[in-house]
């Protein structure tokens, strides 16, 4: 809108400065013509009247920005100058009386300046490129003063020396200021309606696509505004479509395979037990039980994906005091520090359980947990931070792949099964979060980034 409105005071500006220049041309011609029509009148009046009442009819005939006066002999002299004879030509056609004497004339012009020049050139080439005709003036230059002398039969001269008539600038008038002002708001109006109609629909696309990067589910978009917008929102309900059938069909299936892997476990399982005592048989059951314990957390993964938990507006702040707090009453080396409430939009029983794994991962391996937040501009920081051996940096991307553990702290026997890291990573990625792992003096610092908007 501001370059359109630009453009558009550009465009009026340089319209009332063509006009402004083409009247001012038309006033000077009329106002010079009327000038020497008077001067000429007033000298036949002279002619016709007694020498003894040509001093009382010059008092009693006032032309505004005229000085009359009888002399005889004129220092006024024929023109000089290319531009003054250009002039000259013009207004001796006005003045040549019934008797056929030529009138003498002077006319003072200003010198062109620079910036006159520019403006004449630039005037010129804007009418000829878009009418192609030339651009011409009676007279380019301002006439500071007009100067006639018209003969008299008694032999004297009646001289007339005229300023210009002060010109006001239809730039600085009231009724054109009021007219552009009126012009522009209008079309500003209907410009805003016209925008109103484009971005209304493209905001309503970018709020549904920041929801679906966060894993929410979004509703089909009603189609509005130009075509081109149109089909975008078609093309993104079609495609939000297929991957809300995409993931439902995957949990489905994984859902059912889960259900049936658990019949002939739970068969196997039955007849290992009736089994006699022996390492095989141990071994046996600690197999199937670990296989019970893969599929069970697949489905949870795969669920986690396809969580349908509602977003709600929350305090971040909040919700990670009431972890921490069930955490000391339960007696573990837990700290937390804020110092304001942070509202997001989220879905809180899945950041719960992501911040619970994290904060039991950093009693389990270092000892005690340290948890900070803060705001950063429209972004929640929150930092765990323990006192253990940290991770190697080498394994704190591949901590957070499926079923990927670091067997010198962690093994089946604690109960891991090397799904946590990744449940939790999936979860700050649905909510348009990052995660990060920093290995520092004290230990292993988590690092969680989630937009506040």
């Amino acid at each position: 809108m501001v370059l359109f409105l630009s453009a558009l005071l550009l465009s009026q500006g340089t319209s009332l400065w063509l006009l402004f220049d083409r009247n001012l041309s038309s006033i000077e011609t009329q106002s010079q013509k009327k000038i020497t029509h008077d001067v000429l009148n007033l000298a036949k009046l002279l002619n016709a009247s007694q020498p003894q009442l040509h001093g009382k009819i010059i008092s009693t005939w006032k032309i505004p920005g005229v000085i009359l006066k009888l002399t005889t002999q004129t220092d006024i002299g024929p023109a000089s100058t290319q531009r003054e004879k250009f002039l000259s030509k013009k207004i001796d056609t006005w003045l040549k009386d019934e008797s056929g004497k030529t009138p003498r004339l002077k006319i003072e012009l200003s010198e062109l300046s620079s910036s006159e020049k520019q403006k004449i050139a630039w005037l010129t080439k804007l009418v000829k490129d878009n009418t192609g005709n030339e651009f011409k003036r009676l007279n380019f230059s301002p006439v500071n003063q007009l100067n006639v002398a018209i003969p008299l039969q008694d032999g004297r001269w009646l001289e007339a020396r005229a300023q210009p008539p002060a010109m006001s600038s239809l730039i600085n008038s009231q009724n054109t200021l009021i007219y552009i002002l009126t012009v522009t708001l209008l079309i500003s109006a209907i410009l805003f309606w016209s925008l109103r109609k484009i971005t209304k629909p493209l905001a309503q696309l970018t709020l549904a696509a920041t929801r679906l990067g966060r894993g929410q589910k979004v509703a089909t978009i009603e189609q509005q505004g130009p075509d081109d917008i149109q089909n975008t929102i078609a093309a993104f309900n079609l495609m939000n479509e297929r991957l809300q059938r995409f993931v439902s069909e995957r949990t489905h299936m994984l859902a059912a395979l889960s259900h049936d892997l658990r019949t002939p476990l739970t068969s196997m399982r039955l007849r290992a037990e009736v089994l006699p005592d022996s390492i095989e048989r141990d071994k046996l059951l600690e197999s199937l039980d670990e296989m019970a314990q893969m599929s069970e957390a697949t489905l949870s993964f795969i669920s986690t994906g396809n969580d349908q938990e509602s977003t709600v507006k929350i305090d971040i702040s909040a919700l990670l005091c009431s972890v921490c707090e069930d955490l000391i009453e339960m007696g573990e080396p837990v700290q937390f520090e804020y110092q304001q409430a942070v509202i997001l939009s989220c879905r809180a029983i899945s950041l719960k359980r992501s911040f619970t794994n994290l904060i039991g991962n950093a009693i389990k391996y270092g000892k005690c947990a340290q948890i900070t937040i803060e705001q950063q501009d429209n972004t929640a920081i929150i930092t765990i931070q323990d006192k253990g051996p940290g991770i190697p940096k080498k394994y704190q991307s591949k901590v957070f792949e499926p079923f990927f553990r670091i067997e010198s702290s962690r093994s089946r026997d604690t109960g891991g099964i090397g799904l946590g890291l990744s449940i939790v990573q999936q979860n700050i990625n649905n909510h348009g979060g990052k995660i990060a792992l920093n290995n520092n003096d004290i230990g292993l610092q988590v690092i969680i980034s989630l937009p506040c908007k």
